[in-house]
């Protein structure tokens, strides 16, 4: 919902109170927005706002299509013995290269071709991400243990898309 107040639109959450909206130090870097009240799906309106229905669309496709295949190719490769286990702590420290990356990119703004690079990354460490999660979901995990599973798979998939539309914004211009 949002309301008017002095003429300036603001943002009101379904709690009724105003969401916190931070902008980051820079002024040469007006696309950084810090919501203090929102996760990750509930700013997708917040992205959608900031850019066209086509890049959203392909990152959906393509977000639904690796999603597919992947979870297929894991199956199968389970089925045939493969264990996808070695890939925990090279994912760990991917993750960790990623995250110093993207600190450096707050302080630092490395332009454009850096955004492209650090979402490809990404959606390639959650790909694997994607592969290692279901693996242990048919493999390890219990019957008291798949709700964790799913949400573990749920937020590799909502990461992939999120680094995939990064990627295709920064590609888009």
């Amino acid at each position: 919902m949002a309301s008017m107040a002095e003429g300036n639109e603001i943002s009101i959450c379904r709690c009724g109170k105003p969401l916190v909206s931070k902008t980051s130090w820079s002024d040469n870097n007006p696309e950084r927005r810090f919501l203090g009240a929102t996760t990750m799906v509930m700013d997708l309106p917040n992205h959608a706002a900031f850019l066209n229905g086509k890049v959203i669309l392909e990152a959906t496709i393509l977000t639904a299509v690796v999603i597919v295949s992947l979870t297929l190719y894991t199956f199968w490769a389970a089925k045939r013995g493969h264990d996808f286990n070695f890939l925990g702590p090279f994912l760990c420290g991917f993750l960790l290269v990623l995250i110093v990356f993207c600190l450096i990119q707050i302080f630092f703004p490395l332009g454009r071709l850096s955004v492209v690079i650090y979402g490809g990354l990404v959606s390639i460490v959650f790909c694997g991400s994607i592969v290692y999660h279901t693996d242990k979901l048919i493999n390890r995990y219990s019957y008291d243990q798949y709700i964790w599973a799913v949400v573990s798979l749920y937020l590799d998939v909502i990461n992939l898309f999120f680094s995939l539309l990064n990627l295709l914004r920064a590609a888009d211009g």
